[in-house]
């Protein structure tokens, strides 16, 4: 049987967020930064560095259905995947 949910990379990004906020328990509004709207302006940028010369953006990304703590060999921490979800 297949599922009539929509897989998260399929989703718009304003549902992506909806959905992370609602995954996270965040007001939707913390997460509205996050759509795309420029935040930063060149002003503030030449405030906060030396000789800015511009403001980028980048992409991005949410890595989901990893599992962080666990413990491996040599005492180091794992991650580890689960494509169940």
């Amino acid at each position: 049987m297949e599922s009539k949910t929509p897989r998260f990379y399929e989703l718009s990004i304003s549902s992506r967020l909806e959905q992370l906020a609602r995954e996270a328990d965040l007001p939707l509004e913390d997460l509205l930064p996050l759509g795309g709207k420029p935040i930063l302006t060149t002003e503030t940028a030449d405030h906060m560095i030396e000789n800015a010369v511009g403001v980028y953006g980048m992409p991005l990304g949410i890595a989901r259905n990893f599992f962080y703590g666990e413990t491996g060999p040599r005492g180091r921490r794992l991650c580890r995947y689960d494509n169940r979800a």
